[in-house]
């Protein structure tokens, strides 16, 4: 069952750049065949990614506005790159290909 969800999870959630990490409907997904919204915090925070303290500090707040700024120009192929034994291409990366990052 744990499989399940994390694959429906995975094919349905979608990312909307908001103004911050506070509006509800940051990420959309489903989950048990149900539609739900989340706030980026409130996802990190359901994750056990971060403390609620964590998630509202300004240092924290200050990072994910910067990071929300730039994910416009992310380089895909950069970051694969940086990851990975090889060369990045489109329709053919694989898991596989991460290298670990402990060894």
């Amino acid at each position: 069952m744990y499989k399940e969800l994390v694959i429906e999870f995975l094919a349905t959630m979608t990312f909307s750049r908001k103004d911050g990490i506070y509006p509800n409907n940051n990420l959309t997904f489903c989950l048990g065949g149900e539609r739900r919204t989340l706030s980026l915090a409130d996802f990190t925070l359901r994750m056990g990614i971060y403390l609620s303290s964590e998630v509202h500090s300004k240092p924290n707040q200050q990072y994910i506005a910067g990071f929300l700024r730039n994910i416009e120009g992310f380089k895909v192929d950069l970051h694969w790159n940086a990851i990975v034994n090889g060369v990045y291409e489109k329709g053919t990366a694989q898991e596989s290909n991460i290298r670990s990052p402990i060894h």
